[in-house]
């Protein structure tokens, strides 16, 4: 039987460290019982006069990661994702080279992604109001229609995002100031707001978004739904879980403190609604938005939509990222979901390779 190889590109931390080693470990134990031979690789690792890649691969008997000299890869499953460095725009050339076929084939940003999907009449009402943000002054006119959200156009992680609120003449501001504090339900002036949120506007671009109303007893709460390409190249369900941030904190991610429980459970609890009609359109509308952004932008090989659950069990989607991360599961207790969220990615890959 033929094997094929499959190359995760990501991005390298550090000497032969790289970001998402866990996820790239349980890809290499899942690739097992697949004709695929897996390994990880950055943008610096490819030797392009020689057709070659210096990987690194996790030997699971010695239970640890090693370095060799490979040919390139039949296929890239790419899940470098944005860093303002030099690193990451050496990625995006290579990219744009061509030398090696990816499995997707890229991405608009946030502010692109949420003005195409509010265009389409079948989603608009599961996206809130979002418009690029070009000038600070622009931000008391938006929040005279209610609380606000602040986020970099192609940002990752949680990182540098603001909720806003119109309260009088002053506003009431959380998020991470530029030097790294925390700045939790501060009242602010004009004239210090602007102090604040410039710095992070000259530095890139952002948009202005109007705030779900996602927190129960203080605490964001959204829900990460996963949908992904199964073996045969079809969109598939694979799960879901919700994220319960820190107390009065913007954002909700796991790395930055948030707890984790079932959806379900969230609906009954903090809802305390019947959860099977909700998240069965949950199901249905993520399947959806993975279509429609397919159909606009080109494949892609899986999304992980972050939507917010509102109090009357309606919600909206807060965005749709390309390349997510699937610890949720593990955090929940789902470990079938998380076996299935490794196994379809290769599945896929090696479902694109029998076809080149």
């Amino acid at each position: 039987m033929k094997s094929y190889r499959i190359g995760v590109l990501t991005y390298q931390t550090g000497k032969d460290r790289y970001s998402q080693m866990s996820y790239i470990a349980a890809l290499t134990k899942a690739a097992q019982n697949y004709p695929v031979e897996l390994f990880a690789f950055g943008v610096d690792d490819v030797d392009r006069k020689k057709e070659r890649i210096r990987a690194l691969s996790y030997d699971l008997k010695k239970k640890k990661w090693e370095r060799r000299w490979v040919s390139f890869p039949h296929l890239v499953y790419d899940h470098v994702r944005y860093h303002p460095t030099k690193q990451f725009t050496r990625y995006v050339e290579f990219r744009k080279s061509g030398i090696i076929p990816f499995s997707y084939h890229g991405y608009s940003h946030k502010l692109g992604v949420m003005e195409y999907l509010s265009s389409l009449p079948e989603l608009k009402a599961y996206i809130p109001e979002t418009i690029p943000l070009t000038r600070i002054e622009e931000i008391p006119l938006f929040l005279k229609r209610g609380p606000s959200i602040l986020k970099p156009i192609n940002g990752t992680g949680g990182r540098d995002i603001f909720a806003l609120e119109k309260k009088g003449d002053r506003y009431l501001l959380s998020g991470r100031a530029r030097e790294g504090r925390w700045l939790d339900h501060k009242m602010v002036g004009v004239e210090e707001l602007r102090q604040i949120i410039l710095p992070h506007l000259n530095r890139e671009r952002y948009l202005i978004q109007r705030k779900i109303p996602i927190e129960y007893g203080g605490r964001t709460c959204d829900t990460r739904v996963l949908v992904q390409k199964d073996g045969k190249g079809e969109w598939s369900f694979t799960g879901m879980g919700t994220r319960i941030g820190k107390s009065h904190r913007v954002v909700s991610n796991l790395a930055k403190g948030a707890n984790a429980i079932r959806s379900e459970e969230f609906v009954r609890s903090f809802l305390h609604r019947d959860p099977e009609p909700i998240l069965q359109e949950i199901r249905t509308i993520s399947l959806l938005i993975a279509k429609k952004l397919e159909e606009r932008y080109g494949a892609f090989v899986e999304f992980g939509l972050d939507l917010g659950i509102l109090p009357d069990g309606s919600f909206q989607l807060i965005e749709a990222n390309s390349k997510p991360d699937r610890k949720i599961f593990l955090r929940t207790g789902q470990w079938e979901a998380y076996q299935e969220a490794v196994r379809k990615p290769i599945e896929y890959h090696l479902f694109l390779c029998r076809k080149i």
